[in-house]
């Protein structure tokens, strides 16, 4: 079986590294953006199995990303976690309306991260068998 593809799309290069050790000691592949430009150019060229974004990033931010994802037909099944600072119930639906599968609010636990990743997982791959 194919390791499971996971987009990081992340400016604080601390929180993304982070998070990536954890991914790959899970066995996890894990590439890493630090802008949204940047992660959409990557997203386009590996189609992930999921994306980690952060909404507050500069140019482009998170929501915007999310919103091109679900307008284009390559990334639009792509699921996609939210995972910020912004922890408003306002900026949650903002995300949740931009496309998100998921919001978690930073700081975070990663134990829970990892279980939200693995339900969105779950999830995504019982539609793929049901469809």
């Amino acid at each position: 079986m194919q390791p499971t593809n996971i987009l990081i799309i992340e400016d604080d290069e601390i929180v993304a590294k982070t998070i990536e050790r954890v991914l790959r000691g899970d066995e996890f592949k894990v590439n890493l953006a630090n802008s949204g430009v940047e992660g959409l150019q990557i997203a386009h060229r590996l189609i992930p199995d999921l994306v980690i974004l952060d909404v507050i990033m500069p140019g482009m931010d998170g929501y915007a990303v999310c919103r091109e994802m679900r307008a284009d037909p390559i990334l639009e099944d792509v699921p996609i976690l939210f995972l910020t600072a912004k922890s408003k119930d306002e900026d949650k639906i903002v995300g949740f309306k931009a496309g998100a599968d998921d919001y978690l609010v930073k700081p975070f636990n990663i134990d829970e991260l990892l279980l939200r990743i693995r339900a969105i997982l779950r999830r995504v791959r019982r539609n793929v068998v049901l469809k």
